[in-house]
């Protein structure tokens, strides 16, 4: 349950509106190579390469998601220890590569994420801001486009069989595939959004509860 705070506080921060993206910063952490060897040092992460830059001693070394199993780091200011892993992946015309993913909840059925950064439009007249900026007769633009932190999210089962999640409650039951009646009932009950992280790992946490 802790950790699913830490998620829905984390998520909840970032999805809001970001100043510094996370794949921005540099994270103390930890990463498996391929070889199996452990190496520590400071991280970051870049999931649009599928790489990791590596501080160690003041010398950067870069490791492409062929290179290595995975990665932890630790996000001091939200308390949050977040892991990464490496997974085969196939790409929009069928070969598979080493795609970096997130774990998020862990279970016979897996959530996984992938985090990017999307734009939507903003209007300062819509009252998003607490008061409305036309009370002022402003002159000025009174909208703009915003970057924010947004998700993909997947499955994996236990065979490493990864789906990729639509934000449709109707797709998400069926990729689910067993017990439709009483996730339908849990998605109703729980207001369960289909395009927010922690609610979509409570979902796959109550999956798993009703598959054991």
């Amino acid at each position: 349950m802790k950790g699913l705070i830490s998620l829905f506080l984390f998520f909840t921060i970032h999805s809001i509106s970001a100043q510094q993206f996370p794949s921005e910063n540099w994270y103390a952490g930890t990463v498996t190579l391929s070889s199996g060897e452990q190496k520590e040092g400071v991280i970051k992460y870049d999931l649009e390469s599928n790489s990791i830059q590596l501080n160690v001693d003041n010398k950067i070394e870069t490791y492409h998601a062929s290179q290595f199993i995975t990665f932890t780091i630790s996000m001091q200011k939200e308390k949050l220890l977040r892991s990464f892993y490496v997974l085969p992946f196939a790409n929009t015309s069928g070969y598979k590569r080493p795609t970096i993913f997130e774990l998020i909840y862990e279970g016979k059925t897996s959530l996984l994420a992938r985090e990017y950064i999307a734009t939507r439009n903003m209007n300062l007249n819509s009252g998003f801001y607490g008061y409305r900026f036309n009370e002022f007769n402003s002159p000025y633009n009174r909208s703009f486009r915003q970057q924010y932190l947004a998700f993909n999210l997947f499955l994996v089962d236990s065979n490493g069989q990864i789906t990729p999640l639509s934000s449709k409650r109707n797709d998400v039951v069926a990729a689910l595939g067993d017990h439709q009646k009483d996730i339908k009932k849990y998605i109703k009950e729980k207001k369960i959004k289909m395009d927010r992280v922690p609610d979509m790992a409570d979902l796959v946490a109550y999956y798993n509860n009703l598959t054991s």
